[in-house]
């Protein structure tokens, strides 16, 4: 499967909050929001599918949490930071 990431999940049973930017780099920022993600993951790995993430996104996305689907349903994540059409075609060229 191949997921195309654009936005955080702001919808739905799997939708995610931004986090505080200010709070200290050993703290909670470093886990999963939620497991969600984890056990979507699971579901999908017992019947044989694997979850692509391809992240797209030009601002703020979970990675921590999102990276969870691909990471245990043998999926790979492919990140584009600041991804634009015009501004950085080399991103373009990559996804291509």
């Amino acid at each position: 499967m191949t997921v195309m990431q654009t936005c955080l999940p702001n919808l739905g049973v799997g939708s995610l909050k931004q986090r505080d930017e200010n709070v200290d780099k050993d703290s909670a920022n470093l886990s999963p929001q939620t497991d969600f993600y984890k056990k979507l993951a699971l579901e999908c790995a017992g019947v044989q599918i694997a979850v692509d993430l391809f992240m797209f996104n030009s601002q703020y996305a979970d990675f921590t949490t999102l990276s969870t689907v691909a990471k245990y349903s043998g999926g790979e994540i492919k990140l584009y930071p600041q991804f634009h059409l015009e501004k950085h075609p080399e991103q373009v060229i990559r996804f291509s």
